[in-house]
């Protein structure tokens, strides 16, 4: 049995579920972040997490503007 389920999204609906996609990652990164007390893995969650919320604004941009 295949649950893979065709999906078919504008390009803005697509932008949309990608920032989403994005923010809840992002989100999962902090909440590591409150349980981890190693300063090395800290560091690396906090890099990804910002990382994260770059990617973030990046797909925000074309979305506002493309009124």
């Amino acid at each position: 049995m295949n649950d893979e389920l065709e999906v078919c999204l504008t390009f803005e609906a697509a932008v949309q579920a990608a920032i989403d996609m994005e923010n809840i990652i992002y989100i999962n990164y902090l909440e590591a972040l409150r349980i981890v007390k190693g300063q090395a893995a800290r560091e690396i969650l906090h890099e990804a997490a910002t990382a994260k919320l770059a990617h973030k604004h990046k797909l925000s941009r074309p979305a506002s503007t493309a009124v």
